[in-house]
């Protein structure tokens, strides 16, 4: 009596066990027991074709979901068949779905979508910073700012401000850009570096927008960074302060000592508008306008129309006497009388008078004290 399983049923002879069904080929003809480790096979193929019904149902889902993206996360546009006993591997990251994996590329390099309240669109910094700088309107810098005030550094804020005082807009928008900028410079102001601390102010005085909270915050992130101005920055801010007629004693003593030191840097823009500063703010500070006046006198060649009448009105207010400035003054004023306005013919009429009170002649042209007479 043969037993099951001997060298006489391997020959293909009777007496060997069935075929198990869904086995190889190679293993049914066999004729082999199964043992543990058949079965683990059978798991393990089990498994593998699993994920593969499981990898081809989420690549048809994504198909459906984002047309023309299905199969992105596999570097391939099609989906090809898998060999046996191969894995699709999905990337995962913990917390996320994998299928983010799947999203679209952004539409462009310099815009895209930022997730979040509202699906703000968020410009590449450097563009935003040349659209704000070459906006023309009033309405179109209005539109930017809304859209992209979310996203603004402190270089966006102060060129905003900037560009914003140089345009004429509509009272509307004027007052919706003020309104805008101030509230979005407030959360930056202590990133702000010198010169968009000085154009903030500029700006604000231009516009002619008193707020003495906000500029008493920007007065104090000024006075950490002063010795960092240079002569426009402190010209600037000092001109924006008397504008605005925002007195700050001690920020202006302090602004007037980083002065003295830099008074040679200045150019006749930068004296004409620190001693205008000065003189509106009734800050008296004779050793300071004393060397001011000499660098003046240096320059005065240089002087335009405008900044000359500032200057001359300012040592009229501050009482600052100086006769060789004066001399050289009327000189040149008379030069140049053709090309002064009503407003600075008014301003130099008012220093002539002053000048009576104490000089005792005073040799103006006849040309240019009657030009002054009509004004």
């Amino acid at each position: 009596m043969k037993r099951r399983g001997s060298a006489a049923s391997a020959d293909g002879g009777g007496g060997g066990a069935p075929p198990a069904r869904g086995l190889p080929a190679s293993e049914r003809h066999s004729g082999r027991k199964r043992g543990r480790s058949d079965t683990e096979d059978d798991e393990r193929r089990g498994l593998v074709a699993s994920r593969q019904r499981l990898a081809t149902s989420t690549d048809a889902a994504a198909s459906r979901l984002l047309p023309g993206h299905a199969g992105a996360c596999h570097g391939d546009d099609s989906d090809s068949e898998l060999e046996e006993g191969e894995i699709r591997a999905v990337a995962h990251v913990p917390g996320r779905d994998p299928q983010e994996s799947r999203l679209p590329a952004p539409r462009s390099r310099d815009m895209h979508d930022h997730a979040g309240a509202g699906h703000h669109r968020v410009m590449d910094p450097r563009l935003l910073t040349s659209r704000l700088k070459g906006c023309t309107d009033g309405d179109k810098l209005l539109v930017l700012v809304e859209e992209h005030s979310h996203s603004f550094d402190h270089i966006h804020v102060a060129c905003a401000l900037h560009t914003a005082a140089r345009l004429s807009a509509r009272a509307r928008v004027r007052s919706k850009l003020i309104t805008q900028l101030v509230q979005v410079a407030d959360l930056h102001l202590q990133e702000m570096q010198p010169p968009e601390l000085a154009n903030t102010a500029w700006a604000l005085a231009t516009w002619g927008h008193v707020d003495a909270v906000f500029m008493g915050a920007l007065v104090q992130a000024a006075t950490l960074q002063l010795r960092s101005f240079n002569p426009q920055d402190l010209a600037n801010t000092a001109w924006a302060l008397a504008k605005l007629g925002h007195v700050d004693a001690a920020f202006m003593r302090m602004l007037v000592q980083e002065a003295m030191w830099q008074l040679r840097n200045f150019n006749p823009q930068d004296l004409a508008n620190m001693a205008w500063a000065l003189a509106t703010l009734g800050h008296m500070d004779a050793v300071f306008m004393g060397v001011l006046v000499q660098e003046a006198t240096i320059q005065l060649q240089s002087f335009k129309p405008q900044e000359l009448a500032n200057t001359v009105w300012a040592l009229a207010i501050l009482d600052e006497q100086n006769a060789a400035f004066v001399g050289v003054l009327i000189e040149h004023a008379a030069a140049s009388a053709v090309a002064f306005t009503p407003l600075d013919l008014c301003q130099l009429f008012q220093f002539f008078l002053w000048l009576n009170t104490w000089w005792v002649r005073t040799d103006v042209p006849p040309l240019l004290m009657a030009a002054c007479k009509q004004a």
